[in-house]
C-alpha cells in the first residue's frame, strides 16, 4: 500500500521541476549559453561544451520538455532560446520562497 500523491500548489511544482532543470551541470552550462546570447541560437554555440552531440541533444530536450527553453526547427535547422515567460516567473517565485527566510 503506496502513500497518496500529495497535491501541492502550482508554484511549489513549478519550483520543483525549474530545480530539476538546474540539478545538472551540464543544463546549467546549456542555460548560461543560452541567457547570455538572449536570441534564439543553434546548436554550433554548444560546440565549446565538452559533450557528444547525442548528450546534448538528450539535455536541450529534458530543458524543453521542462518548460525553460523553446525550439523552433528553421532553414533545416533546430534554434534554442530561454523561455523568457518561464525564467521570469521562477526569478519571482524563488524572490518569494527567499524573502521567507529574511523575515
Amino acid at each position: 500500500m503506496g502513500f497518496p500523491k500529495a497535491l501541492f500548489e502550482n508554484n511549489i511544482e513549478e519550483l520543483s521541476s525549474f530545480s530539476r532543470g538546474l540539478s545538472l551541470p551540464v543544463r546549467i552550462s546549456i542555460l548560461k549559453i543560452l541567457i547570455e546570447k538572449r536570441t534564439w541560437v543553434n546548436n554550433e554555440v554548444f560546440s565549446n561544451l565538452p559533450l557528444t552531440i547525442v548528450t546534448r541533444d538528450r539535455h536541450l530536450q529534458a530543458l524543453i520538455n521542462l518548460g525553460l527553453v523553446e525550439n523552433i526547427h528553421q532553414s533545416g535547422t533546430m534554434h534554442y532560446r530561454i523561455n523568457q515567460t518561464v525564467f521570469n516567473r521562477m526569478i519571482a517565485e524563488f524572490n518569494q520562497l527567499f524573502e521567507l527566510y529574511k523575515n
